[in-house]
């Protein structure tokens, strides 16, 4: 039999070299990267570091100069470390700042502010990997870096705004606390330390607000407002609270505390939901005026106007009581024999001299 001939077909050498593959990847990424060699030379200063550093490849290749992208005066980098394998001494680099990687072996992670880094100073979050060869030798280091400027800026705005915003609430003569998602106090202001008698050391971080202004535990209508159980802030408030008409998410209520004081308290408190930037719920805040001298005083009005009715009506002589606007506010019993007109006739009206003429006249 005669022999096949194996069909001779393109050869299957790779059109691209492997370095040239890694090249083109680290040139391409859109992460700030650089790469040194176990003498601490850059190989590769990819485009997005460029653009970060504002120091060209030409400059950087094939030198020890990485340094001077990030600090004032040379010092190792993260990635300059590991190539020594002194993984031991980044934490005295990047003391406080830096941490081993959950992801990668051999590998650890920083965020620091770097002030060189153009005019004002940049942020950066940065990860640093060894990198070994098939036979697992340490060959290099790869770095790559992250600014993070204006998310920092944001997290500090936010810290500023969120600052001035628990000290105005610590300042307002108005009794206060906020709670998070999980019930927990995260704020409890002067003016409720004085309301309730405990102090913020000792209930902020739990959930013990309920405290305050219940004999036992239950939720109180911030609670309700994070588990979104409005249905529920009529059941434990019953006639006593309703939908705020002026703020969002927000409900009111007035309700009598016998556990507050001594002997008791009147508060018209409101609960608000807390969302962020994005909607999400992520708190309630919870106000309350004590408006206890005010209902006491209300109280004794209307005792003393109920004492007034008695004795008006009470008395054998017809007598009425008309208010400014000289409408009846009292006809009482003597004066209905008198007249033989209702009082349910005359309350709230202006005919008062129907008991005496027969047409209108003061």
């Amino acid at each position: 039999m005669r022999e096949k001939k194996k069909a001779v077909g393109p050869s299957c050498k790779p059109l691209v070299t492997d370095e040239q593959i890694l090249s083109s990847i680290i040139q391409g990424s859109p992460i700030p990267t650089f790469v040194i060699d176990r003498e601490h030379c850059v190989l590769y200063w990819n485009r997005a570091l460029e653009e970060l550093s504002e120091i060209p490849a030409a400059q950087i290749m094939g030198t020890s100069q990485h340094w001077r992208a990030f600090y004032g005066k040379e010092r190792p980098c993260m990635a300059d470390l590991l190539v020594d394998g002194q993984s031991n001494k980044i934490p005295d680099w990047y003391e406080g700042k830096c941490s081993k990687s959950k992801l990668i072996d051999e590998a650890f992670e920083a965020t620091d502010f770097f002030p060189d880094l153009w005019k004002t100073g940049r942020w950066l979050r940065f990860t640093a990997g060894a990198i070994r060869n098939s036979q697992g030798t340490l060959v290099g280091a790869v770095e790559t870096l992250e600014d993070i400027t204006e998310q920092k800026l944001a997290e500090e705005a936010l810290k500023v705004s969120e600052r001035q915003l628990y000290d105005i609430l610590e300042a307002s003569p108005i009794p206060a606390f906020v709670i998070d998602r999980e019930h927990q106090v995260i704020f409890w202001n002067r003016a409720l330390e004085e309301l309730s008698s405990i102090r913020d050391v000792d209930i902020i971080g739990t959930d013990q607000h309920w405290r305050a202004f219940y004999g036992s535990k239950r939720p109180c209508m911030a609670d309700l407002i994070i588990d979104g159980k409005l249905e529920e802030i009529s059941k434990w408030y019953a006639e006593k609270g309703s939908k705020s008409r002026l703020i969002e998410d927000a409900y009111e209520a007035t309700d009598y505390f016998p556990e507050l004081g001594d002997g008791g308290k009147w508060l018209r408190f409101t609960a608000a939901a807390i969302r962020n930037s994005s909607g999400s719920l992520i708190g309630a805040v919870e106000t309350l005026e004590d408006i206890t001298q005010r209902m006491t005083a209300e109280e004794s009005l209307k005792e003393h106007e109920r004492r007034l009715e008695s004795i008006i009506q009470g008395s054998p002589i017809p007598t009425f009581v008309i208010g400014k606007d000289h409408r009846v506010l009292y006809w009482n019993r003597a004066l209905e024999e008198l007249s033989r007109i209702r009082a349910e006739e005359m309350i709230g009206t202006r005919d008062q001299w129907r008991d005496l003429y027969s047409e209108p006249r003061p």
